[in-house]
């Protein structure tokens, strides 16, 4: 696969959500756009946005990336992603993903969870049976596993790692 940082579309978007509009949305795009980049619906993925049920709140958007299992026909959620124009409140966006990912149907209890806070993404593994606010667990790609938090500009092979690792891992592993 080729790396997103070398396709012009994806530099077209970085450049944009670096100076983008109140709404978020050039950050959503780019969030929207490296998820179907990575999870391509040609290998069984879908990735769906959740509408916001409090409009004031539209400078975020909840993204669903969900696997079809072809063993028993169904889809299953994988990783909830959370987009948001950078500049806002790094602990409030984690609390919306958080909600976001507490209203999923999560098979194992355990699933994977991203932020695009702007230029920054931020990987985590979440699971549900851990304490209220303690459930989203950072993590990092296996060459850096202590490194949670990413320039999408300029590290864009940790990116790229921490990616394709969450798409061959259906979900964290078990605490």
């Amino acid at each position: 696969m080729i790396i997103y940082s070398s396709l012009p579309l994806f530099d077209v978007l970085l450049e944009r959500a670096e100076t983008d509009t109140p709404d978020g949305n050039w950050t959503k795009g780019l969030a929207m756009t490296m998820l179907q980049h990575y999870f391509p619906v040609a290998d069984n993925w879908r990735t769906v946005y959740e509408l916001n049920s409090n409009h004031r709140t539209a400078d975020f958007r909840i993204l669903r990336l969900q696997r079809f299992r072809l063993d028993d026909r169904k889809m299953v959620n994988h990783t909830v992603a959370l987009a948001k124009k950078d500049g806002g409140d790094l602990d409030a966006a984690l609390k919306q993903l958080e909600d976001a990912l507490e209203r999923t149907n999560i098979e194992s209890g355990r699933c994977w969870a991203m932020l695009f806070h702007g230029l920054d993404f931020l990987a985590y593994e979440y699971y549900e049976d851990l304490p209220e606010n303690q459930r989203l667990i950072p993590t990092g790609p296996p060459s850096q596993p202590c490194r949670s938090r990413f320039d999408m500009r300029t590290d864009g092979l940790a990116v790229e790692e921490m990616l394709m690792h969450m798409r061959q891992h259906e979900a964290p592993s078990p605490r």
